[in-house]
């Protein structure tokens, strides 16, 4: 049983860091750097990955690793071989400028933002008191996000 809670604890204290490794993979547009569906299949070295990615956008090939293979635990990448990795349907269909990350790249933000403002907000009297959705910490993340205008 307590393998069960701690397990538990670990998935909740890592999940703002899946949605930063998500975010992350999005924003340098990772999976345009596949050139074929074999590509997409058979995956392509971590080297090789970020030395496509554009100069803009070029980070540290093992840090993109560590990402990678973090998101491949909750079944968004594979790594067929070591440091060897393939995006899955699901990262493929969640990429920079589709319909869903349009939505999620904001909310996952605003919802990261909001977490990390949370205790702050509930101890501070000026916070606690208030009692409309406008002061909430997950509203005001949006916010600061700009996801909140129609």
């Amino acid at each position: 049983m307590t393998s069960l809670l701690t397990h538990s604890h670990q998935d909740l204290a890592l999940r703002a860091v899946d949605t930063s490794a998500y975010i992350l993979t999005a924003d340098i547009e990772l999976v345009d750097v596949f050139k074929s569906d074999e590509e997409k299949r058979g995956g392509l070295h971590v080297d090789h990955l970020v030395a496509r990615l554009p100069a803009e956008k070029k980070v540290d090939s093992q840090k993109l690793a560590r990402c990678l293979r973090l998101l491949a635990a909750s079944h968004w990448w594979t790594e067929p071989s070591p440091d060897v990795f393939a995006p899955t349907r699901w990262a493929l269909l969640n990429t920079a400028g589709s319909p869903s990350w349009a939505y999620a790249r904001p909310a996952a933000l605003g919802v990261m933002i909001g977490c990390s403002a949370l205790t702050e907000h509930m101890i501070d009297s000026a916070g606690a008191e208030a009692d409309t959705n406008d002061a909430s910490p997950f509203s005001m993340a949006l916010q600061k996000t700009g996801s909140d205008k129609k």
